[in-house]
């Protein structure tokens, strides 16, 4: 039998819940807040404004938040596994924390008319927050994760550890792997977002993630280094 895999890779700011019931990100067209990212980034500076909020020491800290927004329309933090991100910019973390809280028009996702607990993720760049007008975070003060020798070479190191030898598949079929590259370019929370019973497999899969002995160089935010998502979708075609 003749296996051919296809990769695509899709540098894509997702973090990842390896429950299936919870959607890692917001499905197209539906925002995670009444009038969507502006208006949330409006309402948390009029908090920051008419609550006396101090401003953070370290000017630069920056945090990207992953929040879980639940059926109710409450939302609650998602722990972060990059313990170093966190203790690095402990202000920021704080300061998006205190903005969930006191916030209140949340939205949560659908999915055939069903609300559905669903992931989305907030950049807090209390620096910011803090001008006297209102502020959107921009694309163009993002700057993507990148891998050493770029994109090409990360798909080859993926190729040559992705091997399908002893496994068995009677048609051809595709998922997508999720991981995110946190602050110190390690990459953390793989989510496959299909369920296989060959518990080998899955492991060939997440071995094959991580490169040996080579990380990635983070994203940054203004400069700062944030966590970042990647989606990859695979295709193994079945001759």
């Amino acid at each position: 039998m003749l296996t051919r895999i296809t990769l695509l890779f899709s540098f894509i700011a997702i973090s990842l819940q390896a429950q299936i019931q919870v959607l890692p990100n917001y499905p197209e067209g539906q925002e995670f807040y009444k009038g969507g990212y502006m208006k949330f980034y409006e309402d948390a500076h009029d908090f920051v404004k008419n609550n006396n909020i101090q401003p953070c020491e370290n000017p630069d800290e920056v945090y990207l938040m992953k929040i879980l927004v639940n059926p109710d329309g409450k939302v609650n933090y998602v722990q972060d596994p990059d313990v170093i991100g966190v203790k690095n910019n402990k202000c920021a973390f704080d300061f998006g924390k205190k903005i969930l809280a006191n916030l209140n028009d949340y939205v949560p996702a659908e999915v055939d008319g069903v609300k559905t607990p669903a992931l989305t993720r907030i950049i807090f760049y209390p620096k910011e927050l803090f001008a006297d007008s209102n502020y959107i975070p921009l694309n163009s003060s993002l700057i993507d994760a990148e891998f050493p020798g770029g994109i090409s070479n990360y798909r080859k190191k993926f190729i040559s550890c992705f091997n399908t030898n002893g496994f068995n598949y009677s048609q051809s079929f595709r998922f997508v792997i999720n991981f995110e590259v946190d602050t110190q370019g390690d990459i953390q929370n793989i989510y496959i977002d299909t369920s296989f019973d060959n518990e080998d497999f899955v492991k060939m899969i997440v071995k094959c993630v991580v490169p040996r002995k080579i990380k990635f160089k983070p994203a940054t935010y203004h400069g700062s280094p944030i966590t970042s998502r990647f989606r990859l979708p695979i295709t193994i075609n079945v001759d």
